[in-house]
């Protein structure tokens, strides 16, 4: 049922149960939605994988579909897409703990009508929820296109350039036989509005895709206003300008980074008044190098910026051309303030703090896991207390209420554990180790470092195997620099499976060495056989240029050494690589 007959339904007849399905792989966020939807009064289902949601939707029509973008078993976004190819008037709406403009914008071209970052209140989501399914549906191929386009006029005009920058896909004009649609195009910022016609003799043709072209230009007409909000909100620097250099759009980040006010500089200044003598040049050879100088090409670029002091400011930028019907009509430009990443490079120079830094950088890799991992429970807990709340509120409860209680009380004691044994793990790897040696558990070591990847290796689509001796001995060692190691091994592992794998972690005794063995095991790329006698070397790395310090396995080999220990590695391309590591079992007399 499309939502213009719910409202039909509504106004003349029954009351009509929308139909949502809520596609989330959280348990604890899952039960909690659920809650939320039922009390409104909504018919909801759940899947918690994207094919347990497309079997669902294969038997069953549903009005919304509540979709997070990250799932065990695929991603989010095929999910919507195959429902908007199959059922497009299936409406939906996003969450995700991994907000970006880039996810968002992908959504919104996939016909997201809803974007909502974890964690959210249980009244934004209601609020969210409500508004979409009482939204109008798109004009259908019977009415009249200008109706549509009185209501929008003003919106596209105000709003072109900003669709333009983030729809590098999109065309110069619509266009449907003798009916008006507006031009949205940066290189008319400024311009009054303008329309195109289609010829007479091709009505009939155009007429056919009418209803597509309809639903597109409505689809690009409401997401405009959000589009905008996300360039001006996100932490990195944007620019925009046309193929002459003059700066149309330049968001709030590049306010900070450079000094200037957007009043100063959007249609005032051009490209080149921000580039130090000669750095624009350089920038242009490298943006139209044949590899690059074409459409739907990015280039990843270091250099430096003039602050309105005139203070150079090294960035790191990410930009591509923008087209339009094969013609460049601008550039696009997301860049990253380097200045904190330069003094931090500059201060490693004891091997001492470079130590500690590689731990720190790791830690700041697991700790984007561990906020999404303590967003879901706290979100699932929030909504849990609140539905309590609401509930104390009524007076007295009925027995299937107090069973309610209690259920909800588990869940929140359940989330609570769970979320102060992250942060406790966390806060331990974190700690700068005082080298004190002591029996050390392998089996709870490897364990521990497994746990504090795992959401990272879920994401890879990576499974883990482990291969660990009936009795593991202790060895003598710092718990804290072993765990270092074998995360930046875990680490290495993923980096070198992109497209998932399998990650091996074995562990066993070596009675007539005396020593215990730990094994790394990848299915990734491997490591060219040239590389592989330098890979513990300081400032050696096989990865791209500003993807890694090459400091990783350096600090694995010293650690190990300080240890009495050793590492070894083998490697065959495309088949995976194998690091093992030798410890010594701890001794009581030692």
């Amino acid at each position: 049922m499309t939502v213009s007959q719910i409202v039909e339904t509504m106004n003349s007849g029954p009351t009509y149960q929308p139909q949502i399905l809520l596609m989330e792989d959280e348990f604890s966020v899952a039960e909690g939605l659920k809650m939320i939807l039922k009390e409104e009064g909504y018919g909801v289902d759940l899947a918690t994988t994207g094919q347990s949601a497309l079997d669902t939707l294969t038997g069953k029509d549903f009005d919304l579909l509540v979709a997070d973008l990250r799932l065990p078993d695929m991603d989010g976004m095929e999910v919507i897409k195959r429902v908007k190819n199959n059922t497009a008037e299936t409406k939906v709406i996003v969450i995700t703990g991994y907000a970006s403009v880039s996810s968002a914008v992908k959504a919104m071209k996939t016909g997201v009508v809803e974007y909502l970052a974890k964690p959210f209140t249980d009244d934004e989501f209601r609020t969210a929820v409500e508004g979409v399914l009482n939204e109008k549906s798109v004009v259908p191929y019977e009415a009249s296109p200008m109706e549509y386009e009185d209501a929008n006029k003003e919106r596209m005009i105000n709003e072109g350039e900003v669709l333009r920058v983030l729809n590098r896909d999109s065309d110069s004009a619509m266009e449907s036989g003798n009916y008006e649609i507006p031009f949205i195009g940066i290189d008319r910022v400024g311009e009054n509005y303008k329309t195109v016609r289609a010829p007479d003799e091709y009505h009939d043709l155009i007429k056919e895709e009418w209803p597509d072209r309809t639903a597109e230009v409505v689809r690009s007409a409401n997401t405009l206003i959000f589009q905008k909000h996300l360039i001006e909100q996100t932490v990195e620097g944007i620019i925009g300008c046309d193929q002459d250099g003059k700066i149309l759009i330049f968001n709030e980040s590049m306010e900070k980074m450079l000094g200037y006010h957007k009043d100063q500089v959007v249609g005032k200044i051009h490209l080149d008044r921000l580039f130090p003598v000669g750095a624009l040049e350089r920038f242009r050879e490298a943006l139209y190098a044949e590899d690059c100088g074409s459409m739907n090409q990015l280039i990843l670029y270091e250099t430096d910026l003039l602050s309105n002091k005139g203070h150079e400011i090294p960035v790191q930028l990410s930009a591509t051309l923008l087209f339009d019907q094969g013609e460049e009509i601008g550039l696009a430009v997301i860049l990253q303030d380097l200045r904190e990443i330069r003094l931090l490079e500059q201060q490693s120079a004891n091997q001492g703090r470079l130590l500690q830094q590689h731990k720190m950088i790791s830690l700041g890799r697991l700790a984007a896991s561990v906020v999404h991992e303590i967003n879901n429970p706290l979100s699932g807990m929030l909504n849990y207390i609140r539905l309590m709340i609401k509930i104390l509120n009524r007076g007295s409860l009925s027995q299937e209420q107090m069973d309610k209680f209690c259920r909800y009380l588990n869940l929140i004691e359940g989330e609570t554990a769970r979320c102060s044994e992250i942060v406790s793990n966390l806060l331990a790897f974190s700690r700068v180790s005082n080298l004190e040696f002591s029996g050390v558990n392998l089996f709870e070591l490897l364990e521990k470092s497994i746990m504090l990847s795992q959401h990272k290796l879920d994401l890879q689509n990576i499974e883990v195997r482990t291969e660990f001796d009936e009795k593991i001995p202790a060895i003598r060692g710092n718990f804290n620099q072993i765990q270092q190691c074998i995360i930046n091994l875990i680490f290495n592992a993923i980096d070198a499976m992109p497209k998932g794998g399998i990650l091996t972690i074995g562990c066993v005794c070596n009675r007539e060495d005396d020593v215990v063995e730990i094994r790394v095991t990848d299915t990734g790329s491997g490591i060219l056989p040239e590389y592989l006698p330098n890979i513990f070397d300081p400032f050696f790395t096989t990865k791209a240029e500003g993807e890694g310090l090459g400091l990783g396995l350096a600090t694995v080999y010293g650690i190990i050494e300080k240890h009495k220990g050793s590492i070894g590695v083998e490697s065959q391309i495309g088949r995976g690589t194998i690091f093992t590591i030798k410890l010594p079992k701890y001794h009581l007399d030692l």
